[in-house]
């Protein structure tokens, strides 16, 4: 195989691997099937039609969350069911937790009508129309809940969610996070075991539980009010087919719905370019919902003797679907040579399979039905009847479970007087009475009337006295009740005498800081005096007043009562003396005046202390004006605070300097002497109309000069 090939063919493998299998809990948190569903793995508290929110019941697994189950937390793992109805619930937009579910019924209450989701029930032999209701029902539809025989030792409850092909359909298991795949044939079902790997056939036992009752039926939930937002809808793949298979190519059809238009269809395929195997996309044929594509052999890579096709559909908003995992057996152009096996052996209830192969690794199966001598499923007894006291019994037939056929015929059984039947009855019952036993009864069999048991003797029931008359009781005398049963019998009953009831105290003459008052308590019902008491002299009750101590004085308490006027001093304190500050600056000193600062009591404000602030010296600023060639310098000192100023530091100016001779200060570059009359040139010696006489003269020394010569 080239390279382009193997890079393209794993980078497919690993695509088709993470569209249906979430790596982790930290990787993919949502899967994608079409039509409709999205799986939410990570945990909400809310749901969203078109979206199932995942149920696991394993503890502990990745996507295992207590929110969930609440205190069903321990029975999770037995609870299949209940996650399945939980997460069908789910997707029409129902938020019903197992818990809730749980919580309404201990056993998984299939046939309830969970807020507003009503249920629908389909026989086995229609799953089909249970998943179309699904795939195009808007969101009104549950994905159907169906059960495994064969899963685990009790069966399985698991639901349906995508449609790989007519009878294949994706599963999702909450048991196992993984996706993964079930081939449905009538009653009958084919899957490798997720969790081991075999690959197991399976007798679906389509069932549900409805309280005590339980039905053949594939499950399914409706909710009328619920609807998928079109706009965030993608196509739907489905009916995938590969027909007219031959050594030169196939045809591949689909049919492609959505809501909002399919604008195109594509389909992978292999062509070669300059010696490269090049990765093309072929748009198929749209007629209506039906897609058509006509596939070359050489369109694919045809070495590892099939193809796995991925069919890509588009809508005007740009959605996108994909359709994963079809493949087929690409034949080449040699003639075939098959050889038969039987892969499945008949029974009374399952056809049987006879599969050809060729060894290309093209292959067919063909249906041999089935055998009504093999019995599958094991037996069962029917009719059996325990033998009574009244009736013959019957050991029961034997039936095939699988096909429904009786195999073997009971016989009859002797009569069993010690198996009476009819129920019991009771004869020569008899009440006890206050003077005389009563009699439980005998126990007699209603089929043949034989006694079964005899009573026992009820002892004699107590009198039931009843009161006749009462004198009633007072503070101080007793009281009688009489008693008498209907038999005679009598008996008194003495009530004792009441007692007086005291008042709490009542003042008769209040107590105060100066006088002993009285008070009293008397009976509630006889007003009878009880007691007398002397209330003692009450303490002066004092307000106080506080005179705190100052810098200069002390301090006191007053006391004095209210209510008598009564008053003392007292708590004296000691005057605290001042409490100096720091210096306190009133004027601050210049370089002309001087200042003053003060020191004062931080407690009452009172100056202590004063002293004067010697003047300041100036502060000068020295401004130097540097000599030059022709002016002198000096230093200009000033102070900024009071002007005060003066000149120092005088230097002559130091004249120009020419030692290179060419007229100019080396200073200040100056030109010193003219160059036409070699005059000095210094600023206000200079005449200017003299250099242009003396000039012309030179010039015309010179003329005169020449014409002599």
């Amino acid at each position: 195989m080239k390279n382009g090939k193997k890079i393209l063919s794993v980078f497919l493998a690993v695509l088709m691997f993470m569209s249906i299998v979430p790596m982790s809990a930290n990787a993919a948190t949502t899967i994608n099937y079409a039509p409709n569903p999205k799986v939410e793995y990570n945990y909400s508290s809310t749901v969203k039609i078109g979206t199932i929110r995942y149920i696991s019941q394993t503890n502990p697994s990745t996507y295992f969350n207590s929110n969930y189950w609440g205190s069903w937390v321990g029975l999770a793992g037995s609870e299949c069911g209940t996650s399945s109805i939980s997460m069908s619930l789910s997707y029409i937009g129902i938020n019903k937790t197992p818990k809730d579910i749980l919580d309404y019924s201990y056993e998984t209450a299939f046939g309830n009508n969970w807020g507003g989701a009503q249920a629908k029930s389909y026989l086995y032999s229609n799953i089909k129309t249970a998943f179309n209701n699904y795939l195009n029902g808007n969101g009104k539809y549950s994905p159907p809940i169906i059960h495994l025989n064969n899963y685990s030792r009790d069966g399985h409850y698991v639901i349906l969610i995508g449609k790989v092909s007519d009878n294949q359909y994706k599963v999702i298991d909450p048991a196992n996070t993984s996706v993964w795949t079930i081939t449905i044939n009538g009653a009958s079902a084919q899957y490798n075991h997720p969790s081991n790997g075999n690959f197991i056939n399976d007798s679906l036992d389509l069932k549900y539980w409805n309280g005590s009752d339980r039905s053949d039926d594939i499950y399914q939930y409706y909710n009328p009010n619920a609807s998928i937002n079109n706009d965030t809808q993608k196509p739907t793949i489905s009916n995938v087919k590969i027909t007219n298979i031959t050594s030169s190519g196939y045809t591949v059809t689909c049919t492609v719905k959505d809501n909002i238009g399919v604008t195109r269809v594509t389909f992978p395929t292999w062509t070669e370019h300059n010696g490269q195997d090049d990765l093309l996309w072929k748009n198929g044929t749209i007629n209506g919902n039906t897609v058509t594509f006509n596939v070359r052999a050489s369109d694919h890579n045809n070495e590892s003797g099939y193809y796995a096709t991925h069919i890509y559909a588009y809508d005007a908003a740009g959605n996108e679907a994909v359709y994963h995992c079809l493949s087929t057996n690409v034949p080449s152009s040699h003639t075939h040579s098959y050889t038969s096996t039987i892969t499945r052996n008949p029974t009374c209830k399952t056809d049987g399979i006879r599969t050809y192969k060729c060894s290309c690794g093209d292959s067919y199966t063909q249906n041999i039905g089935k055998h009504p001598a093999t019995h599958e499923g094991g037996t069962e007894i029917r009719n059996a009847r325990a033998a009574t006291c009244k009736d013959t019994g019957y050991t029961g037939d034997t039936y095939c479970k699988g096909c429904g056929v009786c195999i073997g015929f009971g016989t009859s059984t002797a009569k069993n007087n010690n198996n009476h039947t009819g129920g019991t009855t009771i004869k020569n019952t008899k009440n006890p009475t206050c003077t005389a036993e009563g009699y439980t009864g005998d126990t007699y069999c209603k089929g043949c009337n034989t006694k079964l048991s005899s009573g026992k003797a009820i002892a004699k029931i107590p009198h039931a006295y009843e009161e006749i008359a009462r004198v009633y009781p007072n503070c101080t005398k007793t009281g009688l009740i009489t008693y008498a049963c209907y038999c005679g019998a009598s008996y008194d009953e003495i009530i004792p005498a009441n007692g007086h009831t005291e008042t709490d105290w009542i003042i008769h003459k209040a107590a105060t800081c100066t006088a002993a008052g009285t008070q009293y308590k008397e009976c509630t019902v006889c007003d009878e005096l009880l007691k007398i008491e002397i209330i003692p002299v009450l303490p002066h009750n004092y307000d106080s007043v506080v005179t705190k101590e100052t810098c200069t004085t002390d301090g006191y308490t007053t006391y004095t009562c209210p209510d008598c006027g009564h008053t003392y001093v007292g708590d004296e304190t000691k005057a605290t003396g001042h409490f100096d500050s720091e210096w306190i600056i009133d004027i601050a000193p210049t370089c002309t005046a001087k200042g003053y600062k003060h020191i004062e009591c931080t407690v009452c404000g009172e100056t202590l202390k004063t002293e004067s602030i010697a003047k300041t010296p100036h502060d000068y600023d020295y401004v130097v004006t540097n000599a030059t060639c022709e002016t002198d310098g000096y230093t200009t000192v000033t102070c900024p605070d009071c002007g005060d100023t003066y000149i120092t530091d005088e230097v002559p100016a130091f004249g120009h300097s020419d030692e290179d001779k060419d007229t100019f200060c080396d200073e200040c570059d100056l030109q010193l002497t003219c160059e036409h009359c070699g005059r000095p040139v210094h600023e206000g010696t200079f005449n200017e109309n003299l250099c242009i006489i003396i000039m012309m003269i030179k010039l015309l020394t010179a003329f005169l000069g020449m014409v002599t010569a």
